[in-house]
């Protein structure tokens, strides 16, 4: 492909020349002719129209010799004609390369696609979805994004290539479907629009009837009206942009400290830390060990701060050394990403 990139404008311009030396040529031949006479001229010989007002041989001067008029006439259909055909060959090449390069990315995607599991389906990468995706990425979380801005999608290319990014409305069953919503561990409304958000919200009933742990986390920019219908609707959380600014800019002139360590730990992309939370599966090595042995088990790179027990809403702060996990306990961690990574796969039951 990057050939025939580097191909194309060599061929064009090998076009331009040929119109180049055919009206010279034409100009400095024949008698009484005008550049764009000449340029007329070069263009009837190459496209075999035919002659029919002007001709070769009919301007040729007193003093001229027709030899060599129909020697350059001769020469100029043979070579323009070769010139056109290599570069229409070029042409044909790059389109058709670049409609299969197409197809056969799609299908690389897809296909990706369709070998994840327990990834998040980000609706909309605008503003508000774009930080999501890059946090996404910072913390090594499978996701897909579904957008139907062409200059969205372009914009998310250039920002990471390996993004899986389908072309498509998110409130179209099939599409979300393509997205793989039936492995998918949650889903992230965030179109600008907020009956779409209520909408995709509307059509996870079934997913959630299917798995009680998939997440529903919707974007709404009037709390007060819209949110209480997402959450009637079955979205876990609603989030709106200009309540979480409000409160963020209140912290930041109460508690500048203790905002600025958060906001290392939750957003800056160039930080190693996070806080994060991993789910003790039925088959991990954890269930069954005590809080003080799955600590000294993890070491001095992550910090388990709390634990929610399995099926309970509260967290239980300062664990006990005794304390006994069990299968769907969930640990609240601050680490390494390295080291929260090694602790997701030990809950999930794939490292030992």
């Amino acid at each position: 492909m990057n050939t025939l990139k580097q191909k194309l404008p060599q061929a064009l311009l090998l076009i331009l020349v040929v119109f180049l030396i055919g009206t010279l040529g034409f100009y400095l031949l024949l008698d009484h002719l005008t550049m764009s006479e000449s340029l007329y001229l070069t263009v009837t010989t190459l496209t075999t129209v035919g002659y029919g007002d002007i001709t070769p041989l009919t301007r040729i001067p007193a003093n001229g010799n027709p030899i060599v008029v129909l020697s350059f006439t001769i020469f100029l259909i043979l070579f323009g004609m070769g010139a056109f055909l290599y570069t229409l060959g070029i042409v044909t090449e790059y389109i058709v390369s670049s409609e299969l390069g197409g197809r056969n990315r799609r299908r690389k995607m897809l296909k990706a696609i369709a070998d994840l599991r327990g990834h998040y389906i980000i609706c909309g990468a605008g503003r508000t979805g774009f930080v999501i995706i890059n946090e996404l990425i910072n913390t090594g979380r499978p996701f897909v994004v579904i957008e139907n801005s062409p200059e969205r999608i372009k914009k998310l290319k250039q920002f990471n290539k390996n993004i899986l990014c389908i072309d498509g409305d998110a409130t179209e069953e099939s599409v979300l479907s393509t997205a793989g919503l039936k492995y998918a561990a949650g889903i992230a409304p965030a179109l600008q629009e907020e009956k779409d958000n209520l909408y995709i919200v509307l059509e996870m009933w079934e997913k959630r009837q299917q798995d009680p742990n998939f997440r529903i986390v919707a974007k709404v920019n009037n709390l007060q009206g819209t949110g209480p219908k997402l959450k009637s609707a079955g979205a876990d959380v609603v989030i709106s942009p200009h309540e979480i600014s409000g409160k963020r800019m209140l912290a930041e002139m109460m508690r500048p400290s203790v905002t600025s360590f958060l906001g290392q730990m939750l957003e800056a992309s160039d930080s190693v830390y996070r806080f994060d939370q991993a789910t003790i599966g039925l088959h991990s090595a954890l269930a069954g060990l005590t809080f003080n042995r799955v600590r000294q088990k993890e070491g001095a790179g992550l910090t388990i701060l709390a634990v929610r027990r399995a099926g309970k809403g509260e967290f239980i702060m300062r664990p006990a050394d005794d304390l006994k996990l069990v299968a769907g306990d969930v640990l609240i961690c601050l680490g390494d990403t390295e080291s929260i990574a090694r602790l997701r796969s030990q809950c999930a039951g794939s490292e030992n």
